[in-house]
C-alpha cells in the first residue's frame, strides 16, 4: 500500500441507551431517518503522512496498533475513533481480582524486609493499590474503530476482538446521503440485532500562534526586577513555553540574582507587604525556572532539542527543586507537579501517584491529572491499572485525544 493520508480525528460511539445515561443524550427525533445509537461530534487535528508498507498501520485511540485491510486504497482518507460498550462486557476479566490480591501480598512481603530508604515507595505502593482497588469502576469494552473515505463511499470498520487486525472483523454499511455525517448499521458486540451509529466532524480552532522570541523585548543587564520580571513572563507564556525554555531559564535566572540572601533566609511570618511581594516575586521565578528545566525532558521537545548533558541537566534541576523547597511546601497545589516530576525522576512512582491522587480527589475532571496518573502506571508496570485509567480518560474526555 503507497501513502495513506491518515488524518486523526476522534470518534467515539456507544451503544443507544448507554450513551443516554452516561451523558444525559436527547431521544432521537424518529421523523429525521433511522435513529442512530448516538452521536459524537469529532474534529480533525492533523494529517499524517505513512510511508508505504506490506500492511498499512495506525496507532489506535486505545493505543493498539492497527493493521489496516489491503483493501484500502492509497487515497482513502482514513480516521481513527473508538467504540465505547459498556453493556457489550466487563473491562475486568475473571482473573482481574486475583492479580490485584496476589500483587499486594508481593508488596506487603517487600515492605517487611525492606531497607528504610526504600519503605517510603513501597508504602505508597500499597496505599495507591487500596485506592484503586476502593474506586474501582468498570468502564465496560473500549475498542477502536476506523473510519474511511474513498471518493464518496464511507466505510467503518470496528476492531471489536481487540486483535488489531481489522481484516477479520466485519464491516459495517454505510447508508444515507450525508456527506458531512456518515451513518452506519451494523451489529455490536453483544447485541442481537443491527444499530445505527452516526458520525460528525467538526473543525478544530486553529492553533494558538507563539510569540517569536525575537518580538519580546529584552531587558539589558542593568534592567531593574519589574523589567526582568515582565521578560520573564513573557517568555513564559502558555503558548510560547516550549519554543523557549533556555531563554525562559535565562531569564529566570536574571530575576533570582537580584534578591539577596536575606531573602531567602527570612521566613514569611511577620513580613511587610513590601517584602511579602519580594518573596513572592523570588518564589514565582525559581518555580519558573523549574517548570522550564522539567519541560525540557518531555519527549516533545527533547526530540527538537536534545539534553546536550543529561548529568548536568539533573543537577541543575535537583538545585532549583531544593531551592523552591526552601520557600514553599512543593506539595501545595500550585507547585505539586513538580514535585511529582522530580519523584518520577527519583522513580518514586507510587509517591507520586499518591500524591496524585490528593489533588484528583477534589478536582476529578482534570485530564492532565489522569494522563499523569496513566504514565506513572506504566512506569510502575502496573499495565493492567494503566490499560484502565486510559480507557476512562477516553470515555470521560474525548476531546483530548485530539490533540
Amino acid at each position: 500500500m503507497s501513502l495513506l493520508r491518515f488524518q486523526t480525528c476522534l470518534l467515539a460511539f456507544l451503544v443507544a441507551g448507554a450513551a443516554a445515561r452516561m451523558f444525559g443524550a436527547d431521544e432521537p427525533d424518529p421523523s429525521a431517518g433511522p435513529a442512530p445509537a448516538a452521536i459524537v461530534h469529532a474534529v480533525q487535528v492533523t494529517v499524517v503522512e505513512s510511508p508505504e508498507t506490506d500492511g498499512a498501520t495506525v496507532t489506535g485511540l486505545t493505543e493498539r496498533t492497527l493493521v489496516l485491510p489491503e483493501t484500502v486504497p492509497a487515497n482513502a482518507a482514513v480516521w481513527r475513533g473508538f467504540v465505547a460498550l459498556p453493556d457489550a462486557g466487563p473491562f475486568a476479566d475473571t482473573r482481574w481480582e486475583e492479580r490485584q490480591e496476589r500483587r499486594a501480598k508481593e508488596l506487603r512481603a517487600a515492605l517487611a524486609s525492606a531497607e528504610p530508604s526504600h519503605r517510603e515507595e513501597l508504602q505508597a505502593c500499597l496505599e495507591i493499590l487500596d485506592h484503586a482497588r476502593r474506586t474501582f469502576r468498570d468502564p465496560g469494552q473500549v475498542v477502536d474503530a476506523i473510519v474511511l473515505r474513498e471518493a464518496e463511499d464511507w466505510r467503518l470498520l470496528i476492531d471489536a476482538d481487540r486483535d488489531g487486525r481489522l481484516d477479520d472483523d466485519p464491516e459495517w454499511t454505510a447508508f444515507g446521503n450525508r456527506a458531512d455525517q456518515p451513518v452506519f448499521r451494523g451489529r455490536l458486540s453483544g447485541d442481537e440485532s443491527d444499530v445505527v451509529v452516526a458520525v460528525q466532524f467538526h473543525e478544530p480552532p486553529p492553533p494558538p500562534t507563539p510569540v517569536p522570541a525575537r518580538q519580546i523585548d529584552s531587558p539589558g543587564p542593568d534592567a531593574d526586577r519589574a523589567d526582568r520580571i515582565a521578560y520573564l513572563h513573557a517568555l513564559d507564556g502558555i503558548d510560547n513555553r516550549k519554543l523557549h525554555l533556555p531563554r525562559v531559564i535565562a531569564a529566570a535566572d536574571a530575576v533570582i540574582e537580584t534578591f539577596d540572601e536575606d531573602v531567602w533566609r527570612r521566613s514569611p511570618d511577620g513580613l511587610s507587604p513590601q517584602q511579602r511581594t519580594a518573596r513572592q516575586q523570588l518564589i514565582d521565578a525559581v518555580y519558573r525556572k523549574g517548570r522550564a528545566l522539567a519541560y525540557m525532558e518531555l519527549p516533545d521537545v527533547v526530540a527538537r532539542h536534545p539534553i546536550a548533558d543529561q548529568d548536568e541537566h539533573d543537577r541543575r534541576f535537583e538545585q532549583n527543586f531544593l531551592q523552591l523547597a526552601r520557600l514553599v511546601d512543593t506539595t501545595e497545589r500550585k507547585y505539586f507537579l513538580l514535585h511529582i516530576r522530580r519523584d518520577r525522576r527519583q522513580g518514586n512512582h507510587g509517591q507520586a501517584i499518591r500524591l496524585l491522587n490528593r489533588y484528583l480527589a477534589d478536582t476529578p475532571d482534570v485530564w492532565l491529572f489522569h494522563k499523569k496518573r496513566r504514565d506513572l502506571y506504566g512506569l510502575l508496570g502496573w499495565s493492567d491499572w494503566q490499560a484502565y485509567e486510559h480507557a476512562w480518560m477516553l470515555i470521560r474526555f474525548p476531546e483530548q485525544h485530539l490533540k
